[in-house]
């Protein structure tokens, strides 16, 4: 069965490169994604899930060669949980993304709250019904429904 996983976020260091003993490309890099909301006294709250990613081949070598550490990215691909035992002899786990593909994402800035315009009320709003300006109406009566 096959599984998705798409993460947006930030890259957190510069991607490292190498070559497989066969050759093909592999690159590593970590994701950064964000989660923000308001907890129930208003207060902004955040949390960052990391994310250990490695590519191969063909996307690898576009990965080594356009990302960057902060970049904005769209990754999909396949969660990996590796087991494995600590030097105490505890059991952990590593969850690690096999990248698919990327997406370079622009880098959108939010407005300033002066730059922002001001909010209105509902009732100050134009009513729905009105067509917008510029916008031609379409009504023919030769419809046959």
């Amino acid at each position: 069965m096959f599984h998705q996983t798409i993460v947006i976020g930030n890259v957190g260091k510069d991607p490292e490169s190498r070559s497989m003993p066969n050759g093909r490309a592999v690159v590593n890099f970590s994701l950064a994604a964000n989660e923000n909301w308001r907890d129930k006294d208003g207060e902004k709250q955040q949390h960052t899930e990391w994310y250990n990613c490695s590519a191969f081949g063909k996307t690898a070598e576009v990965i080594s060669e356009y990302v960057k550490k902060g970049n904005l990215l769209t990754v999909v691909g396949r969660q990996r949980t590796d087991k494995y035992e600590d030097k105490d002899g505890n059991t952990k786990f590593s969850v690690k993304l096999i990248v698919d593909s990327v997406k370079l994402m622009p880098r959108i800035e939010r407005p300033s709250e002066e730059e922002r315009p001001a909010r209105t009320s509902r009732s100050a709003a134009k009513p729905r019904d009105e067509e917008p300006a510029g916008q031609p109406e379409f009504f023919d009566d030769d419809i046959p429904f």
